[in-house]
């Protein structure tokens, strides 16, 4: 067994038992509470790890390069944090909890298989457990704006927009569709007023 580290027990538990049979790195010093304050951090740092946007974490593609990660990130914030399953399925794009579930347990089983796999989730936990501890920087708000602005236009797909102008759909209806925002389908279609 590893130093510094707790049992862990696979399967899932109740969120009183969840801090006491987590598997974290304990951190320097020994004075931070082991839960995670939010699972935005886990999102953030599980997404630069996989070379993903934030958006697309979050997103309801199902592709195979998208589901792992996400999947990971469940098993992180289901083990580190105290929050529910349908909470963390709500800070994931709205997903049923027993997505999560399911997600948690393909991630249990692979543990059991693949032994590089238990180092790489501990690496995660300590990069998100720095990340928290970090104090944000002073103009955060503006380069959060931005960022999202960025990753919500990456995640658009401007083709299918067009195609459905094309069709005389409404800007509302190719919004709905696409699950663009509402200013970004406007923008692109070159409309110049927004609504407020």
């Amino acid at each position: 067994m590893m130093e510094g580290y707790t049992v862990i027990v696979s399967g899932l538990r109740p969120k009183a038992e969840r801090a006491s049979l987590a598997r974290f790195p304990l951190v320097e010093g020994g004075d931070r509470d082991p839960d995670m304050k939010s699972v935005h951090s886990i999102i953030k740092v599980v997404a630069e790890h996989y070379g993903l946007t934030r958006a697309e974490l979050c997103s309801d593609r199902r592709f195979k390069r998208l589901v792992w990660p996400r999947q990971v990130a469940f098993w992180i914030a289901n083990r580190c944090t105290r929050f529910s399953l349908p909470e963390i399925g709500r800070r994931f794009g709205n997903r049923d909890h027993t997505t999560v579930i399911h997600g948690i347990q393909r991630v249990d089983q692979m543990l059991d298989t693949r032994p590089d796999l238990r180092a790489e989730i501990d690496e995660l936990i300590r990069r998100t457990m720095r990340l928290e501890a970090e104090p944000p920087p002073a103009p955060l708000l503006p380069e959060i704006v931005e960022e999202i602005r960025v990753e919500v236009e990456e995640a658009v797909n401007f083709e299918r927009i067009a195609e459905l102008r094309s069709r005389g759909y409404t800007i509302r209806t190719i919004s709905a569709f696409t699950k663009a925002p509402y200013e970004v389908v406007a923008k692109h279609l070159g409309f110049r007023e927004v609504r407020s």
